[in-house]
């Protein structure tokens, strides 16, 4: 974000709660061993159900990219439950999705960014 209030989006990424198994195979991982880029099997064997009021892990692939932040600007993460229609869920998922309620518990959530100097 610019000072001025403006931004331009960098990048995204999108998970289905219930398909947010992260595969050892193909997850970069930083030397600690913190996740940077999950690699999500999408498959009906992985598929975990999301329970109600459960606090639940989600690891978002968000697309790589490079970008210089200028001085004074920011960076904003927007989060959505819905990308339409670039992520139109199936009908059987769609049911499961009507009436959720989400909530982001702050001071446990991280977002990765690497730094090159």
């Amino acid at each position: 974000m610019a000072p001025d209030g403006t931004s331009t989006p960098l990048t995204e990424g999108a998970l289905l709660g219930s398909l947010r198994h992260v595969a050892n195979t193909g997850t970069w991982r930083t030397q600690d061993g913190r996740i940077l880029l999950p690699n999500h099997t999408y498959s009906k064997r992985d598929a975990r159900a999301v329970v109600p009021g459960r606090m639940t892990r989600y690891d978002l692939e968000v697309f790589p990219t490079y970008a210089t932040i200028a001085a004074g600007h920011s960076i904003r993460v927007t989060l959505s439950t819905a990308d339409t229609p670039h992520l139109a869920p199936t009908v059987p998922e769609l049911a499961n999705l009507t009436g959720g309620v989400y909530s982001v518990r702050i001071g446990s959530s991280a977002v990765e960014i690497p730094l090159v100097h």
